[in-house]
């Protein structure tokens, strides 16, 4: 049953709207638009391709280390975690940072492309899809 008073005209045809692509590998400017807390400790981070809104989210996550990891592991990890947060001049205090403090910053980064895998049947990411999602290649410092 076709019911005209539960129909909404949204006023375009659905085949019009161009679907999301990703970007070439190159620089762009970014801006973060969400950043939340995950269940394993870590960041997820949601970030905008300022000027392109053809261009799928981006998205990036930042392992946060945990405190009976190895040193030499933990400070890799500290060092990505610090060149991300300079990269894109959100705030951090000592050894503290807020998600909460990330909407809104910008960065000029430069987008790889990295295929997404699907799982074998061990559970490993192992089989590629011949899909592919931007990636945000920040240094280490």
């Amino acid at each position: 049953m076709n019911d005209s008073n539960e129909s909404i005209d949204l006023g375009v045809n659905f085949a019009d709207v161009p679907e999301l692509t990703v970007a070439p590998a190159g620089k762009y400017k970014l801006r973060i638009t969400k950043a939340t807390r995950k269940e394993n400790g870590g960041i997820s981070i949601v970030h905008e391709v300022v000027g392109h809104p053809e261009i799928a989210t981006v998205f990036h996550n930042l392992s946060i280390p945990s405190p009976t990891q190895e040193a030499a592991k933990r400070d890799q990890q500290i060092r990505f975690i610090r060149g991300y947060m300079n990269a894109f001049g959100v705030p951090m205090a000592g050894g503290t940072i807020n998600v909460n403090d990330f909407a809104g910053h910008e960065a000029e980064v430069t987008l790889g492309l990295k295929e997404r895998m699907d799982k074998d049947e061990n559970g490993a990411y192992t089989i590629p899809t011949n899909v592919f999602d931007n990636v945000i290649k920040v240094q280490a410092k």
